[in-house]
């Protein structure tokens, strides 16, 4: 069960993921990537749920060569739909239709706005599409939470900072297992932080290595 946590300001935003993943079948655990940069737009995307599904839209996205951030989110929704069913089209296409979820979360600067903003994105076999706008308060200095998994979302502080998105993070991993024994819950967390210009990306932590 994938760790997606994001932090947004007007003028700045961080997203965390953890990297482990588990196979659908065998159920063997290994490393994956699950954040994409894009410099050129000012803003990043991580994802949880098939990473499969997610190679492919990442694949059709890019092919798009979308202009700006607010071109980028603009395209999601259709882009997620024909991901699916790409994957579902696919000759070693899982039974379950529950293991095509897909939760993309996408924070960039968008020009039409003038600020920072997010998106969440839900593709679930259940309900269908969702599109959820993470937009941060006006006031200066407040900014806008999501936790993914998000249990303990009251109890946890505001991940404003990368040592904050580790704590959050190491709270999170253990109601996984906890709750969920077997998944995939571990592994580096990387942390992109974005202002308007500049995106640095860092490995914040090994959560299978207690500090």
């Amino acid at each position: 069960m994938t760790i997606l946590n994001a932090w947004i300001e007007r003028d700045r935003a961080l997203l965390a993921v953890n990297s482990e993943a588990r196979h659908a079948d065998s159920g063997e655990k290994f490393q994956l990537d699950k954040l994409w940069v894009l410099p050129i737009l000012n803003a990043a995307v991580a994802y949880r749920g098939c990473g499969g599904y997610f190679t492919i839209l990442r694949a059709m996205l890019e092919s798009l060569v979308p202009r700006s951030f607010d071109e980028l989110v603009a395209a999601m929704p259709q882009q997620m739909s024909t991901a699916r069913e790409k994957m579902k089209n696919h000759p070693q296409a899982w039974t379950d239709p529950t293991l095509y979820d897909a939760n993309v979360v996408a924070v960039g600067w968008s020009t039409r706005r003038g600020r920072m903003i997010g998106f969440q994105f839900e593709q679930l076999a259940v309900n269908g599409f969702t599109e959820k706008v993470l937009e941060p308060p006006a006031e200066a200095g407040a900014g806008y939470r999501l936790l993914a998994p998000g249990d303990l979302i009251e109890q946890l502080p505001p991940p404003r900072d990368v040592a904050a998105m580790v704590t959050c993070a190491r709270v999170q991993k253990q109601l996984i297992e906890e709750r969920y024994p077997g998944l995939a819950s571990g592994g580096q967390l990387h942390v992109a932080t974005l202002t308007r210009g500049r995106i640095t990306i860092e490995m914040a932590c090994d959560l299978d290595r207690d500090e």
